[in-house]
Order: structure tokens, then sequence, then C-alpha cells
């Protein structure tokens, strides 16, 4: 959709938040839905399974706020060699959005479909001749939708989804993203 996309360091591979961090300087906003403590999900960066993470050398009592304890915490270099980790799903997704005009800032939007409680959603991204549709169905349940719209649409990037024969279809927790092809 328009906007910026934000990813908070630590997003890409899964880092968790760390509900007992001690509270630090600028660890804790303060607003309309009260006050909330940040300071566990700025844990620092989990590089490697080294030593306090890969983040310091320093001895662990030392570091600004405690590494994630748990022995399967995320980190970079382990992500790095896995093809279907969440870090390389990330990058894949970036590169998409660099290569793709349809799916810039700038792009046109044009929702397709959405039943009333918003899911499945899908919505035409349009910039020049480029159009991209992107289908996301975060039910448990499988989705086959008719699509008037749309004739052909050849997959970049899918996870349980696919188009066929006019329609989109969607298994649980799916996503598409398709450039259409008239």
């Amino acid at each position: 959709m328009p906007g910026v996309p934000f990813i908070y360091y630590g997003d890409e591979i899964g880092m968790k938040f760390l509900p007992e961090v001690p509270n630090k300087e600028g660890g804790t906003l303060r607003g309309s839905i009260g006050e909330v403590q940040r300071c566990g999900s700025r844990t620092p960066m989990q590089w490697s399974k080294e030593r306090n993470a890969g983040f310091s050398t320093a001895p662990a009592e030392k570091l600004y706020l405690p590494i994630d304890p748990s022995e399967s915490r995320p980190d970079v270099a382990t992500e790095e060699k896995d093809p279907a980790s969440l870090l390389n799903f990330t990058r894949a997704l970036l590169k998409l959005r660099r290569e793709h005009p349809a799916l810039a800032n700038a792009a046109d939007f044009q929702p397709l479909y959405a039943e009333k409680n918003g899911y499945p959603f899908i919505y035409l991204r349009i910039a020049g001749s480029e159009r991209i549709v992107v289908s996301v169905n975060p039910a448990g349940r499988f989705r086959v939708l008719a699509s008037k719209e749309v004739i052909k649409a050849i997959p970049l990037l899918v996870q349980d989804a696919a188009f066929r024969e006019g329609r989109f279809e969607m298994g649980p927790v799916s996503f598409g993203i398709f450039k259409v092809d008239d």
C-alpha cells in the first residue's frame, strides 16, 4: 500500500520483544494509550551465535541492555545461510519493491476486493504501464476469489497463493504479489 515501509532494527530477523528488560532513559513513551516500555524492543542486534550475540566483546553486565538469553534466538549469520529465513524474505521484498515502479510509494493504489472484516484484501498498484496485484489473506481458511479486472497474472513473490483461470486462490495465512500481463 502507499506509504513508507518501516522495519525497526531486528524485525528483519525476527528479534523478540523482551518484557523483562530494565527501563532506560528514552525507553518509555507516554501518550493516550498510557505508558509503553520500549526497551524490550531495543536490545542489542543479534549478529551471530558468538558471545553477546556478536554485538560486543564486553562482559554481558556492561552492555547497555541485555541480549536475548534464549538459545534459539535468531541471528543474522544463521539467517543469511538459510534461503527460507525471514532475513532473506525481507531482502526479497525490498528487492521487488526497488525493481518495480508499481510498488513504489508514488504508484496509484486501487482496491479490487475486501470483505467486511477487511480480508482477504486484493489491490492493484499502477505506475505507467506496469500493473501489479497484491492479494493478502491472513485468515485461517482457504479462499478463492474470481477477478473481472485481471485476466492473466504472473507470480513475482507468493506464499501459498496462485492466480488460475481468472481466480485468486489463497491458502490460510497467505499472500501473493503478481505482475498483471494483459
